[in-house]
C-alpha cells in the first residue's frame, strides 16, 4: 500500500437536498470521482435525519412521526433495558445497530452503484457520522433535557455511535 499523499482533492459534507438517491449518487461520482461519499437525503423523509439514522440500537428511543422528532423516554427501572443494550454491545451484534435500508436510501444507492460499477477513479470513499457530543446535545429526554447530561444513558450514545463507525 502506498503512503497517503495529500493532493487537495475535493470532498463534500454528507447531506444533500436531493430527493432521488440514484440521481445524487450519479452527481457525486461525476463531480467527486476520487473521493465519493455516502449522500444523506434528509429532505426525502425525516427518518433520513442523521440523528435518527444513527440512533438505531439505542435504548429508550422514541420516534414521533407527527412532530418529526426523536427523543429518549427514560422512566421507571431503566436497568433491564440497559442490560439488554450492553449484552448487544458485548456481543458486537452489528446488525442490531445497523441503519434500516429505508432510512438510508442514499447509502443503499451509493453502495449499490459502487458495487456494480466499481469506478476506477475512486481512491477513497468518504462516510460520516455525528459525534457523541453533537448527538447528546441534540437528542433530549421526555423532559427536553439534553441526553448528554444523563451519564448512564449518554454512555449508550457513545457505544452505539462507536459501533456504527
Amino acid at each position: 500500500m502506498k503512503p497517503f499523499e495529500p493532493r487537495c482533492l475535493p470532498a463534500a459534507v454528507g447531506s444533500f437536498p436531493h430527493l432521488h438517491p440514484y440521481d445524487v449518487v450519479d452527481l457525486i461520482l461525476r463531480e467527486l470521482p476520487e473521493i465519493p461519499l455516502w449522500p444523506q437525503l434528509p429532505n426525502t423523509d425525516y427518518l433520513e435525519s442523521m440523528y435518527i439514522q444513527y440512533s438505531y440500537g439505542m435504548p429508550f428511543l422514541q420516534l414521533d412521526a407527527e412532530k418529526r422528532r426523536v427523543h429518549m423516554h427514560i422512566a421507571g427501572d431503566i436497568y433491564g433495558d440497559l442490560e439488554k443494550f450492553y449484552t448487544k454491545v458485548l456481543e458486537e451484534d452489528l446488525p442490531y445497530f445497523g441503519i434500516p435500508p429505508h432510512h438510508a436510501r442514499g447509502f443503499e444507492a451509493f453502495v449499490d452503484v459502487l458495487w456494480r460499477a466499481k469506478p476506477k477513479s475512486v481512491k477513497w470513499v468518504k462516510g460520516q457520522i455525528t459525534g457523541p457530543v453533537s448527538f447528546g446535545l441534540m437528542i433530549t429526554d421526555q423532559k427536553k433535557r439534553a441526553i448528554l447530561y444523563n451519564e448512564e444513558v449518554f454512555d449508550t450514545v457513545v457505544k452505539t455511535l462507536t459501533l456504527k463507525a
